[in-house]
């Protein structure tokens, strides 16, 4: 009996170690190896912040960047730098044992300094709609945390395809100019979130197929002729640009008045309130194509 103990002990203690390393292959296809669950997490985005917290694992979070304001219990963790400056000396004195990073804004330099200096990154990416649904699924098997990815990326499905059926009945899609920013007026084109949120939500986007965040003239604006101009709140006053586009109401958008200003926080982080944009989105193209 004692004999089979201890040989039911040297299985257990074999296998349970056997198991403990962990390897991740992030969105850079680099490896990442990790020999236990992470505990002390630097975020360097706040779209990472709020997938982070949604995943319910928002505890483990000991630094974000600036903008990570979402939830409000985001507001209280140290800040690490905006997701374009991060400050290494900081990001040190956490101690993590692992960062998460973004591909598409975090400066590769100070992610590859990091590196050098013995600390574990995992690089995701948000280029669209189905990457942000695997950074929600990796991050959730990183952190323990897969029944509550599976939980969340069913939402964003069950949402596309709500969306979706109610477009199936629309026979005109309306074209649509996406307003990121004044001087230059910056939009969003192929290869974005923003760009397959529109298309999912029944619009026809004026810079579709122009690449990444395009800046687009006035003059362009007006051949493209759209039903409805939507404009992020950030990008300056309503104010000031409904009079700049007021002065244009050969604009089918401006001379029917279809001007319309959105809160750009749950736009601009692809987190699982992409959700919540969709449904922004819908609910303004759907009024257009009923009209």
């Amino acid at each position: 009996m004692l004999k089979f103990f201890k040989y039911f002990i040297l299985v257990f203690f074999f296998f349970s170690n056997s198991y403990a390393t962990k390897v991740f292959v992030d969105q850079e296809n680099r490896t990442i190896e990790l020999t236990k669950t992470p505990e002390r997490i630097v975020s360097f985005a706040p779209s990472i912040t709020e997938i982070v917290f949604a995943l319910k694992k928002g505890d483990l979070l000991k630094g974000v960047t600036v903008f990570s304001n979402y939830p409000k219990e985001a507001s209280k963790i140290e800040r690490i730098g905006s997701y374009i400056n991060l400050s290494i000396e900081k990001i040190l004195m956490l101690k993590p044992d692992l960062c998460i990073a973004v591909k598409d804004g975090n400066p590769k330099k100070q992610v590859m300094a990091l590196e050098k200096l013995g600390v574990k990154i995992y690089v995701s990416s948000s280029f669209s709609v189905s990457s942000i649904k695997n950074t929600i699924y990796e991050l959730g098997n990183i952190l323990d945390a897969k029944k509550r990815a599976k939980e969340l990326v069913d939402t964003i499905d069950k949402k596309i395809d709500e969306v979706s059926s109610k477009v199936t009945k629309v026979k005109v899609k309306p074209k649509v100019f996406f307003q990121l920013g004044t001087k230059p007026m910056v939009s969003v084109g192929k290869n974005t979130y923003i760009n397959e949120l529109i298309e999912i939500a029944g619009g026809d986007n004026i810079a579709k197929n122009l690449s990444g965040y395009p800046v687009l003239s006035t003059e362009k604006v007006i051949e493209a002729n759209p039903d409805i101009i939507i404009i992020l709140t950030m990008s300056t006053s309503s104010n000031n640009n409904t009079t700049f586009w007021n002065n244009f109401n050969t604009i089918k958008a401006v001379k029917n008045r279809n001007i319309v200003f959105i809160d750009s926080d749950v736009f601009v982080k692809p987190s699982v309130r992409i959700v919540e944009a969709l449904e922004c989105l819908n609910d303004i193209i759907m009024k257009q194509a009923k009209k």
